[in-house]
């Protein structure tokens, strides 16, 4: 793994263990390079970046990422109510003790527990202003420093008829998770069985190419997948981050993702809706890096077609060279980026070792931009530099379209 010096904090994770020490789940905790806390950049803002480094975070340290995770969740969140891009299966999210039951809130948790979403109570201290939310929990967490165990375990078993999993947390010895093993508490968390470890990797770089023409596209209940995927794909940036999003933890898939047109088929329409309003706050990526790797997919799919490559799509093409850009986009080498994310095995030996089909594409895709950038275009064929002047054109019309709207 390159040196974490390079690299960028993404988050913490502690593990959760079950009652025979097995890990079954884990918590994910804000953390930033600068050591800012959730307090200092506030708890919107910290659920925003942990979401967002999770779907789009590049890291090796994959092991944390394939369990069930446990989120803090801000109450701004939850009250917006078209603003929680995960799926349910994959998260349990926690309703930490800063959080005021207010009805708008409870109201708001009813609404996510009916989208099938899962509720922990975190530090549940048995008040009564909490107690309409039991109806909607699935966990409760007790911290258990400090606590009076006979006290906790009387106030469990009051609420012993509602159906639920108690974690104790925050045990940092073996006499407190006897204690509470003993009473009947199914997960365990804290320093006795492991302490949160900082997750390091690449954050894929905001953009907000194509970010209006897209969130407006969306707006239209008529619009079409294939109308979005080709918006996507003229924004490479965009479509890495949709594409890393797809294969992330939060969408596990068991079929490779071939196209871009398959990166909105897993997210759904509604998934991208929300995923784009984050990316609303994020910077764009520079023109010239845009334009050069908007020409080098394009001239890969024209590539393609004009050679008739069988069994092979224009979109695949597209996206090996849409992909074959991340060194310079991203700073990633693309055999990293591509370990990270679920493509097919022809497209990741094309974008790695420029072999298959569709790394011959790639390969004269790139030593037609060589001659051109050295002016030696007397060696290329003529079908060649009219296929490369093509892609030109709709790069730059694609980027100059983008910067007006």
């Amino acid at each position: 793994m390159a040196e974490q010096t390079s690299l960028a904090t993404l988050m913490a994770t502690q593990p959760i263990f079950d009652r025979h020490q097995k890990m079954v789940a884990a918590e994910l905790l804000y953390r930033s390079d600068d050591n800012r806390s959730v307090f200092d950049v506030g708890e919107k803002q910290a659920t925003t970046e942990l979401l967002y480094n999770l779907g789009t975070g590049i890291t090796e340290q994959i092991s944390h990422f394939q369990t069930l995770v446990f989120i803090n969740v801000s109450a701004d969140f939850l009250m917006s109510r078209a603003f929680l891009p995960v799926p349910p299966e994959n998260v349990v999210i926690e309703l930490v003790e800063r959080i005021e039951p207010t009805q708008a809130l409870v109201e708001s948790v009813r609404h996510w527990y009916q989208q099938g979403f899962r509720f922990a109570l975190d530090d549940f201290e048995f008040k009564p202003s909490w107690h309409s939310l039991l109806d909607y929990a699935s966990y409760i967490k007790v911290d258990t420093l400090g606590a009076n165990p006979q006290e906790v375990l009387r106030k469990k078993d009051a609420l012993s008829h509602y159906p639920v999993a108690w974690l104790a947390e925050r045990v940092e010895t073996k006499e407190e998770y006897e204690i509470y093993y003993d009473a009947g508490f199914e997960l365990f968390q804290g320093y006795y069985f492991a302490k949160p470890s900082i997750i390091y990797g690449k954050v894929l770089p905001p953009s907000s190419l194509q970010f209006t023409r897209i969130l407006s596209a969306l707006s239209n209940q008529n619009v079409g997948i294939s109308e979005l995927a080709e918006m996507v794909s003229a924004d490479p940036n965009l479509a890495f981050k949709l594409l890393k999003i797809a294969n992330s933890p939060l969408y596990r898939g068991h079929l490779p993702v071939e196209s871009v047109h398959d990166v909105i088929s897993r997210l759904g329409l509604d998934y991208l809706r929300r995923w784009m309003l984050i990316f609303g706050v994020l910077k764009d990526s520079t023109r010239e890096h845009a334009e050069l790797i908007l020409t080098r997919a394009h001239l890969c799919e024209l590539l393609t077609k004009a050679h008739q490559v069988r069994g092979s799509r224009g979109a695949d093409a597209y996206l090996v060279g849409l992909m074959s850009g991340v060194d310079l986009l991203l700073k990633i080498d693309p055999s990293t980026f591509i370990e990270s994310v679920n493509v097919s095995k022809a497209i990741a030996d094309a974008v790695v070792n420029e072999t298959g089909i569709l790394g011959k594409q790639l390969k004269l895709a790139r030593k037609i931009e060589r001659c051109v950038m050295l002016k030696h275009m007397d060696v290329l064929e003529p079908s060649w530099l009219e296929l490369y002047c093509q892609a030109r054109r709709h790069a730059v019309e694609v980027v100059k379209l983008s910067e007006t709207l």
